[in-house]
């Protein structure tokens, strides 16, 4: 696809504005540019490249991974669908995984480590979740009295399953579906989890929910919770072995360490266009990345608090995530008129040269 067949316009910030005060300054009143590229770093935009737009339906994806050996894009879609494509080619696969009940979005999938098993999470009222064979489709269980159950996510050792459903947190042997152990959380609709890349910790957290609470697997207990005035958390992540970041509405909220003390002043001041609806971060923990209601997503170096990429793929941009090797990245865009949904494949491969170039020319 060329860039005149996929011309957007895309949001600018001048280079060498990376310090917190500046970002604040510049990066709401940034103009908007016409352009067939990327930017806020000159030595970055020419080394992003769109790969592949993968059509979708008039329903929309809200949820979107690869597979752990990278060769399959999956996506999670508003019809209660989840479908896949192959990265190389970028032609689907034909395969789709299907919640049958009514009024059911897959917000929230996840592959187990070894790549055999998906478990997708239908929510609003269906409360389903099913756990799939990926290489047959065949649906090895599933539960249905989690009411509002939107998020699941696999430990990185793959030996439990943790489920957010509208007032408990659940743990999960995958193999089965059993509970393990349940706790109790805020209510509320829409749910996040993560977890630490040991897999000893899980983040907790949602929209409307007064705390971010970090639990402690070992000892299954609440270790410590982190309380936000307005609930306003939207998205939250590990950006490192023992940090982790919270999105909320026009705003990274910060960044805290795995004591409940919060760390560092970047990632806690910057400003954005709507909510920050999703934020993932490479498996090498160096980038992260986060979309947002407004359709812009926005690529940062952890190494050294760069902001290398801002753009715009669609009216709303609601999942990201990087490839296992960290040198794709996709993201979902929405389209309202027409309604329509598609998926980007980006590759960055070429952002660790830039922001080594970047880094030079300061």
């Amino acid at each position: 696809m060329s860039w005149q067949s996929s011309l957007r316009c895309w949001l600018f910030a001048p280079k060498r504005c990376f310090t917190t005060t500046v970002l604040w300054l510049v990066f709401v009143g940034a103009p908007l540019v016409a352009t067939g590229g990327l930017g806020t770093n000159d030595a970055a935009r020419d080394r992003i490249k769109l790969r592949h737009v993968l059509e979708g339906n008039a329903s929309h994806f809200v949820s979107v991974a690869f597979s752990p050996d990278g060769n399959i894009l999956a996506a999670g879609n508003m019809d209660g669908t989840v479908r896949f494509w192959e990265v190389g080619s970028g032609k689907p696969t034909g395969k789709v995984f299907v919640h049958p009940e009514d009024f059911t979005n897959v917000f929230s999938f996840a592959f187990s480590p070894d790549g055999k098993k998906l478990a997708s999470a239908g929510t609003v009222y269906s409360g389903s979740l099913r756990c799939w064979d990926v290489a047959t489709g065949k649906e090895l269980w599933k539960h249905e009295k989690f009411l509002y159950c939107n998020q699941a996510v696999f430990s990185p050792d793959g030996k439990l399953l943790a489920v957010s459903g509208y007032r408990t947190l659940y743990l999960l042997d995958p193999a089965t579906g059993k509970e393990i152990w349940t706790a109790p959380i805020d209510p509320g609709f829409f749910s996040f989890l993560d977890f630490s890349p040991d897999g000893k910790t899980l983040l907790s957290g949602g929209l409307g929910f007064r705390h971010v609470r970090l639990w402690n697997l070992c000892k299954r207990q609440e270790e410590f919770k982190v309380e936000l005035p307005r609930g306003d958390v939207h998205s939250l992540v590990f950006t490192g072995s023992n940090t982790f970041s919270i999105g909320g509405h026009g705003a990274l909220h910060g960044t805290w360490n795995v004591e409940g003390k919060r760390v560092g002043e970047f990632l806690g001041n910057v400003v954005v266009q709507g909510r920050v609806m999703s934020l993932a971060v490479s498996p090498n923990r160096e980038l992260l990345v986060f979309g947002t209601a407004k359709g812009e997503f926005v690529v940062f170096s952890l190494k050294d608090s760069q902001r290398l990429i801002d753009g715009i793929c669609g009216e709303a941009n609601v999942a990201v995530a990087f490839s296992p090797d960290a040198r794709l990245l996709a993201t979902t865009v929405w389209n309202f008129n027409p309604p329509r949904s598609s998926l980007k494949i980006w590759d960055i491969s070429g952002l660790e040269k830039a922001r080594s170039a970047s880094k030079e020319t300061k």
